[in-house]
């Protein structure tokens, strides 16, 4: 049996926050943390043919940036701030998504 569209785009909007949420928490912790070494650790090797494009924390960016969200960085040390964020991630729309893809410039 398929999954209804509606369940298919509640599960993405979900994904989404909790990747926001995680994203804040690893932001939040103190550097010497492994997750946090990992978060921003830039390797200096080529990346292999096979490969995704994105990186983890480009697709965040990216639904950071579709979400008219600036200063992120900035947000996500603030908890308060950052958990109204996550929480407008679940309710974000596929019709929200489409319009900033049109009227907002790429990243």
């Amino acid at each position: 049996m398929a999954e209804r569209p509606n369940k298919k785009r509640r599960y993405s909007e979900i994904r989404k926050s909790k990747r926001m949420t995680w994203l804040g928490h690893v932001m939040r912790m103190e550097g010497k943390r492994i997750p946090k070494r990992v978060q921003v650790w830039k390797g200096n090797s080529r990346r292999n043919r096979e490969r995704p494009r994105k990186r983890w924390i480009e697709d965040i960016e990216e639904d950071i940036h579709i979400m008219g969200i600036k200063g992120w960085r900035k947000l996500c040390k603030e908890r308060a701030e950052w958990k109204k964020i996550t929480e407008k991630a679940k309710t974000h729309t596929k019709e929200e998504e489409d319009f900033y893809l049109k009227h907002i410039p790429s990243i």
